[in-house]
C-alpha cells in the first residue's frame, strides 16, 4: 500500500494541522524530532520495486514544520530510514551510506559508507551517544558525533545458513546491545569491550518483541501469546506470563511503557483495541481500557494516559485524556493493606450506612479505592481460600 500524504494533528485538540506530500510520490518513512518543532519525511518514486531490490531512483528527505512549511529538502537515493538526533539538531539519513545533515539548513556534517553490506535501519542510543545500524547478520556500532567506527558485531556468521538479525534493542544504559535472530537466538553484546552473551532460557520459538523496564535489569521477551521476564542480573528467566489473546506481544520496543517507579507496565496492544495494565511484581492484569485506538501516549510523570481514536470526520481525531494517577496510587494502596484492612473497607463499600468518621484512618483508602471493589473482593476470596486450605 502506497501512502502519499501525510496528516499532521495535534494530540491535545484532534484537530488537523496539516498535509504532508511529495509531489504525489509514495512516503516511505517520517520522523519527529524530540521537541515536536521538526518533522522529516521520505520519498521514493520506484518504491514498489526498491522495496525488494536496491535500485537507483528519484527521491528524497524533506524537513518540515508542522504548520506544514518545508525548511529543506535532501536528494539521495534510497533512503531506508531517516531520524533526528536526541537534541533535534542534527538528522541522519541511511541509504547506501549514513548521512548526518544540519536538522535547519540542510548542510552535511559527516558521512559514513558501509562496503560489506546495505544498511538496513539505524537507530540512538538512549543516551544519544552513539548510532547502531542493522546490516541483516551484522550490527555497526557508531559515534554519534562525528560517524567515526566504533566496532562491529558478526551477530550472524557465514556459516549460521541463512540466519539474521530479526530484533534488536539497546539496554537503557546504553551499554549493551540485545540481539534476536531468526533462529530464535538471543544475545547481548557490550558496546564498551566487544564481549557476547547468550541468554539462558529454554524457549526455540523466534521472539517478536524486546524490550526494557527503565531500571536495566527486566527484560520482556515477547512471543505470539505469551512473554518471558528475564532478569539481566541473575541471567535467568524469572517468570513466564501467559497473555490473554487481546494482549498478543506482536508489538514492538515502543508497545511497552514503564511507570518510573518500575511497579507497572502498560501494553498497547497489537490489534490496537485496549490498553492493559499489569503489575510488574506479580505480572497480573490491574485493569483494561477497552476501545480501538489509533495511537496512544502515555505521559508517566504526570500519570496521564492520552488515546487518540478515529472518527468519522477524517480532518477530526477523538482525542482522550485519562487522570490515572488516582487509579494507581489507589492499587498501589492496595497491594500494601493487610487482609483485615481490605475486609474492613469492602465492608464499608457494601454498608451506605457504615459510619465512616468512626475510622479516620481508614477514610483515606475508602475514598481511593471507589474503583477497586471488585478488585479487592477477588483479592480476598483468594487469600481466604488459600488460608481454608491451609
Amino acid at each position: 500500500m502506497e501512502v502519499t500524504t501525510i496528516c499532521l494533528y495535534d494530540y491535545t485538540t484532534g484537530k488537523k494541522m496539516a498535509n504532508l506530500s511529495h509531489d504525489e510520490d509514495p512516503i516511505t518513512r517520517f520522523s519527529f524530532n524530540p521537541t515536536g518543532d521538526l518533522v522529516a519525511t521520505t520519498s521514493d518514486s520506484n518504491f514498489g520495486l526498491c522495496f525488494y531490490y536496491a535500485c537507483p531512483s528519484e527521491h528524497c528527505v524533506k524537513v518540515w514544520t508542522p504548520d506544514g512549511t518545508p525548511i529543506t529538502t535532501l536528494k539521495m537515493e534510497n533512503p531506508s530510514d531517516v531520524l533526528f538526533d536526541p537534541t533535534g539538531t542534527r538528522l541522519l539519513t541511511v541509504s547506501g551510506k549514513l548521512q548526518l545533515f544540519d536538522a535547519k539548513k540542510g548542510t552535511r556534517i559527516a558521512s559514513y559508507t558501509e562496503k560489506a553490506q546495505w544498511p538496513r535501519r539505524a537507530r540512538y542510543s538512549p543516551n544519544g551517544k552513539t548510532i547502531v545500524v542493522d546490516h541483516r547478520t551484522s550490527i555497526t556500532v557508531l559515534d554519534a558525533q562525528n560517524l567515526k567506527l566504533i566496532t562491529t558485531f558478526e551477530v550472524c556468521p557465514s556459516n549460521s545458513k541463512g540466519d539474521y538479525i530479526h530484533l534488536w534493542e539497546f539496554t537503557p544504559d546504553s551499554r549493551y546491545i540485545v540481539t534476536s535472530t531468526g533462529s530464535g537466538e538471543i544475545k547481548r553484546w557490550s558496546i564498551l569491550d566487544g564481549t557476547v552473551k547468550p541468554f539462558n532460557y529454554d524457549e526455540e520459538q523466534e521472539a517478536i518483541s524486546l524490550a526494557f523496564a527503565p531500571n536495566g535489569h527486566i527484560c520482556i521477551i515477547g512471543f505470539v501469546d505469551f512473554a518471558l521476564i528475564y532478569n539481566l542480573k541473575s541471567d535467568r528467566c524469572i517468570k513466564r506470563v501467559r497473555l490473554q489473546t487481546k494482549d498478543s506481544f506482536l508489538l514492538d520496543h515502543r508497545s511497552y511503557v514503564f511507570s518510573p517507579k518500575d511497579d507497572i507496565m502498560a501494553i498497547y496492544g497489537a490489534n490496537r483495541e485496549n490498553v492493559t495494565f499489569y503489575d510488574t511484581e506479580s505480572w497480573e492484569c490491574i485493569c483494561r481500557l477497552e476501545k480501538p485506538y489509533s495511537c496512544v501516549k502515555f505521559d508517566w510523570k504526570l500519570e496521564e494516559l492520552t488515546t487518540i481514536e478515529s472518527s468519522n470526520n477524517p480532518s477530526i481525531l477523538v482525542v482522550r485524556h485519562w487522570n490515572l494517577q488516582k487509579f494507581l496510587q489507589a492499587y498501589r494502596t492496595l497491594k500494601q493493606l493487610t487482609l483485615v484492612q481490605a475486609i474492613l473497607i469492602i465492608q464499608l463499600y457494601s454498608n451506605s450506612d457504615f459510619d465512616l468518621e468512626s475510622y479516620p484512618h481508614l477514610k483515606e483508602h475508602y475514598e481511593q479505592l471507589g474503583d477497586l471493589a471488585e478488585l479487592f473482593q477477588k483479592q480476598v476470596d483468594e487469600k481466604t481460600n488459600n488460608d481454608n486450605e491451609c
